[in-house]
């Protein structure tokens, strides 16, 4: 005979990858300043998550209902109001279209002047994107971006493999040396959360692997120390993976691998800037 009333907190009822998807969502909230919600405006209640309320409370929120064309619009309209009752930010929107886009960008915008407002100082918007398996996120994305950065990438490959948590910087930056003062101090901050965050997770991973670390130690984006501290309170058994150029030598003291790669041709001598989808 089962007791099945015991241990019952302990048992993970989701699939993997939803189990992922929550883990992921709890890592890296802290990180932004609000979520937009996609839902299926023919559909907003089952179109959504039931975790999410739990998740992302306290955060500030906007409802996107996509596909409004299919929906009616009468009824979106009632669904708005019940969101914002809530006390969340709701909009209609058709991302493959591309209506309602101009809208968010205007709501994202006032967002972004008051969050500048009380921090006393301007800051980019970083957001989170989350929803159901199509409802149009990368929709969203793409028409948010003005490319198709959601549907190709090494990054996208990589967040298709099991346990691999892949955390980017949301700032698009193709050259280091097109970024004013203002650009590089943001772009350091970034660096330093991100630096603090693996050195926070780390005893998770068997693997992690810092891209392009050594090239922002080089530009004055990370400090020595703070690599250097971090590999040195790296857990037993965790494979760390440094890649850039110019590795400092107090770095090179602690490396077990050092391999040197030489520069023969690059396309920005002849005039040719940074691709999206090759360089960055």
């Amino acid at each position: 005979m089962m007791d099945y009333n015991t241990n019952m907190k302990n048992i993970n009822w989701y699939p993997g990858h939803m189990k992922k998807t929550r883990e992921l969502i709890e890592e890296n909230l802290k990180m932004v300043d609000l979520v937009i919600e996609v839902v299926d405006a023919r559909i907003p209640v089952s179109s959504r998550n039931p975790i999410i309320d739990d998740l992302i409370k306290g955060k500030r929120r906007v409802i996107a209902l996509n596909k409004s064309d299919l929906a009616d619009s009468r009824a979106s309209e009632q669904w708005i109001k019940h969101f914002k009752g809530k006390g969340y930010d709701a909009l209609a929107m058709d991302c493959a279209k591309g209506s309602g886009v101009n809208q968010l960008f205007k709501l994202l915008t006032a967002i972004q002047e008051e969050k500048d407002k009380e921090r006393m100082r301007k800051k980019p918007l970083r957001m989170m994107i989350v929803g159901v398996p199509n409802v149009g996120k990368s929709s969203l994305i793409n028409r948010m971006t003005g490319r198709k950065s959601a549907k190709t990438g090494e990054q996208r490959s990589l967040r298709k493999l099991e346990h691999i948590t892949v955390l980017e910087n949301p700032q698009c930056c193709p050259f280091l040396w097109t970024l004013d003062e203002a650009g590089r101090a943001e772009l350091a901050e970034t660096c330093a959360e991100r630096l603090a965050w693996a050195s926070q997770n780390m005893a998770r991973w068997d693997l992690l692997i810092l891209d392009e670390c050594l090239d922002t130690v080089e530009a004055g984006l990370l400090t020595v120390q703070a690599v250097y501290t971090l590999l040195q309170n790296r857990p037993k058994g965790l494979e760390v993976v440094l890649t850039g150029r110019a590795a400092p030598p107090a770095l090179l003291e602690l490396a077990d691998y050092h391999t040197r790669m030489q520069l023969v041709r690059h396309p920005f001598e002849r005039g040719i800037p940074a691709r999206f989808g090759i360089e960055y």
